[in-house]
């Protein structure tokens, strides 16, 4: 039931947060007309029925998932939000954005085989097509009506704000972040607080430009496209790995071409291979990751390791291949992440079609939950494109 969810899933909340829970009660209330999924009034949560009555017994699965889900998110909004508020509705991306990436840690560290990360990570791939558009909007904007503060409230906000946020952990570090976390909520207690006091925070306990990072991703929109090229020269010694960024756009997109305004994104990049992962901040339009340690060529590479950052990435057709072939030595976050990014690169015109046919059928096999909805998803595109092209033969493709 949704209380006995409630009761496990505080504790949790307030073992990572530091400080107990701040208010003196806790009541979650059931409406039967709410306009709004939940609120996170302090200390008086309101739902929509269908988002937090449950029966344990009959319910799917699924609905089990999504009530955990919703009521972490209200429940991290009594610290990010009640304790520490916004002064104006411009950080709202803050709020919503850290309540959706703490519900879906927290679910997970109480239930791992809900696999909340991996819906984020699905999350992801769907904003990624909103960004991308020429009308995009900027997760961080300027607020000066009602009507601007309501538009604020969508996928932008929660999703790639989420997914930025899960860049940035995994760039500095989960103890460094969970430092800076609470070190913002201790400063800023029952008092208001902005995106800039939560960058300063994050910096002074990583050490790190926490800022550069999150202004180049949140105050414009947009995706980067990294396109990663293993360099491997015919003498000894490590081997690295050439790294080019540019704008993400599809084919015959109105999104202009070029850098947004600002130039290059600072974009966190992790590259994995069979010796572990190596990373860097790829600031400019250019750069080379050493693969210390390693001696001789990778027989793999995966340009986004765990599909952590928050960037569309391309491999030549070749390493592309090698990369499916290690299909089975990948995380499940990046076997998730494989046909959408092939996908993503045929969009822009970057792969021949006949790739990403190629890489469904290497990942026929697969049998986890998130991965082969994905499968299925990308089918489900190559018939939508060409099904009145190929007739007898696409059927039969999506058969197999």
């Amino acid at each position: 039931s949704a209380l006995a969810m409630t009761a496990e899933l505080l504790p949790r909340l307030e073992d990572w947060f530091g400080s107990p829970y701040p208010y003196a009660k806790l009541d979650l209330v059931g409406l039967a007309e709410f306009s709004a999924g939940a609120m996170e009034n302090a200390g008086l949560v309101t739902f929509r029925e269908e988002a937090l009555l449950i029966d344990p017994e009959t319910s799917p699965k699924t609905q089990h998932r999504r009530v955990a889900s919703i009521i972490a998110h209200e429940l991290a909004h009594q610290w990010f939000g009640n304790l520490v508020t916004m002064p104006w509705w411009d950080d709202l991306w803050l709020n919503e954005a850290f309540a959706t990436w703490m519900a879906a840690k927290v679910v997970d560290a109480w239930r791992p085989g809900y696999d909340k990360r991996l819906d984020l990570l699905s999350g992801k791939q769907w904003v990624f097509g909103e960004d991308v558009l020429a009308d995009a909007r900027a997760v961080r904007n300027p607020v000066r009506s009602m009507a601007e503060a309501e538009a604020a409230f969508d996928g932008l906000t929660y999703v790639k704000g989420a997914n930025v946020l899960t860049m940035i952990e995994g760039w500095i570090g989960p103890e460094p972040f969970r430092r800076g976390l609470q070190a913002y909520m201790r400063s800023h207690a029952w008092k208001n607080a902005t995106a800039m006091d939560l960058w300063r925070a994050l910096s002074e306990a990583s050490g790190r430009d926490v800022e550069a990072v999150f202004r180049s991703f949140v105050d414009r929109a947009g995706a980067p496209l990294v396109t990663a090229r293993p360099v491997c020269g015919a003498e000894p010694g490590a081997p690295s790995v050439s790294l080019s960024q540019g704008r993400y756009r599809m084919l015959g997109s109105r999104t202009p071409e070029g850098f947004p305004e600002g130039g290059p994104w600072r974009i966190p990049v992790c590259v994995e291979g069979p010796s572990g992962r190596v990373c860097t901040l790829l600031g400019d339009r250019s750069g080379e990751l050493k693969w210390e340690g390693a001696r001789g060529c990778p027989a793999w590479i995966h340009p986004n390791a765990s599909e952590a950052g928050y960037y569309r990435w391309a491999l030549p057709p070749s390493t592309l291949g090698d990369l499916l072939a290690a299909r089975d030595e990948l995380p499940q976050e990046a076997r998730m992440g494989l046909l959408d990014q092939v996908w993503a690169s045929v969009a822009a015109g970057l792969l021949h079609p006949d790739e990403f046919a190629r890489a469904a059928e290497a990942m026929s096999d697969a049998t986890e939950r998130q991965v082969v909805r994905q499968l299925a998803r990308g089918v489900g595109r190559m018939a939508r494109v060409w099904d009145g092209q190929k007739g007898a033969a696409m059927e039969g493709w999506a058969r197999r």
